[in-house]
C-alpha cells in the first residue's frame, strides 16, 4: 500500500470519530440520583473496575478527578466517588457533573490540555450565573445503552470539539498516564472500552437504617450522636454513628 493511500485512510478513520453519531438506546440519567462512574474497560491491567473519583485540594491529585478502586461506605473517600448529572437550564441533554463530596462545585468542561496529557479539574465552589465552564458534558456520542442484566446505563461522556474538530472524551488511562482520568480525542476505536462508563446508582448501605441525620439537630442536642463505641461525638465526620438508637451514615 502506498504512503499516500495509507495517510488517506488514516485521515478517513479520524474523520469517522470527529463528530458524534446517535448511539443506540442512549438514556438520560436521573438527575436526582448520585452515580458511581465505573469504567467498562475489559482488558487485563489495573484499570479493570476502577471509577471516577474527585481528589480535593492537597491530596494526591489536587483538585482533579482520577481513577480509583471503588470503596465501601465507611471509607472517607466514599462520597468523592459519586456524581450527579445536573442538566443545563438551556438544554436538558447537556450536563454539569457535580460530586457528592463537594455539591456546591462542578467538574470543569475545559481540560488542562487537548491531548492524552489533559486532565479534568474540579471547581469546588461555583456561581451558576457566571460559570461558563460548568455545563457542557454530553452522553452517548459513540457508545451507550442499558445493561440487560443490571438495568444500569452505560455511556461515553464527552464535551464539544476542540480546535481541530475532535470531540473530547473522558477516558480511564493506563499505566503510562498513572491511570488518570484523561482526555481522549477519539481518533481511534478503543475496543477495550476504557472510555465507556457504567452509571451505578448509589444504594443504601446494607445493615444500616436511614441515612445521614440532620446536623443542626445533633449540634443543638436534640439528637445526640454517638460513635460505635458509645462515645458522644460533638462534630461527627464521615462514617457510621448511632443517632436515636439507630445506625446512620454521615
Amino acid at each position: 500500500m502506498s504512503r499516500v493511500k495509507t495517510i488517506s485512510l488514516a485521515i478517513a478513520g479520524m474523520a469517522a470519530f470527529a463528530s458524534p453519531i446517535a448511539a443506540q438506546d442512549a438514556q438520560t440519567p436521573d438527575t436526582d440520583v448520585w452515580y458511581r462512574l465505573v469504567t467498562m474497560y475489559n482488558g487485563a491491567d489495573a484499570r479493570l473496575g476502577r471509577c471516577v473519583q474527585y481528589f480535593p485540594e492537597g491530596s494526591a491529585h489536587s483538585d482533579m478527578i482520577w481513577s480509583a478502586a471503588p470503596v465501601e461506605a465507611t471509607d472517607a473517600a466514599y462520597d468523592y466517588q459519586f456524581w450527579r448529572f445536573e442538566p443545563s437550564p438551556d438544554d436538558p441533554k447537556v450536563f454539569a457533573l457535580v460530586c457528592k463530596a463537594a455539591p456546591d462545585g462542578y467538574l470543569s468542561i475545559d481540560p488542562t490540555a487537548f491531548s492524552v496529557d489533559g486532565r479534568w479539574k474540579y471547581v469546588s465552589t461555583s456561581d451558576s450565573s457566571t460559570s461558563d465552564d460548568k455545563y457542557g458534558f454530553k452522553l452517548g456520542a459513540l457508545k451507550a445503552g442499558v445493561d440487560s442484566e443490571t438495568g444500569e446505563v452505560y455511556t461515553d461522556i464527552y464535551t464539544d470539539a476542540d480546535e481541530e474538530g475532535l470531540f473530547r472524551y473522558m477516558n480511564c488511562a493506563g499505566a503510562d498516564q498513572d491511570y488518570a482520568i484523561n482526555v481522549s480525542r477519539a481518533t481511534v476505536a478503543y475496543d477495550t472500552n476504557e472510555w465507556v462508563f457504567r452509571l451505578s446508582p448509589r444504594k443504601p448501605v446494607s445493615g444500616l437504617e436511614g441515612v445521614a441525620a440532620d446536623m443542626s439537630q445533633s449540634e443543638t442536642g436534640q439528637s445526640a450522636v454517638y460513635d460505635l463505641y458509645g462515645r458522644k461525638v460533638a462534630h461527627p465526620g464521615h462514617g457510621i454513628y448511632v443517632v436515636d438508637g439507630r445506625k446512620v451514615v454521615y
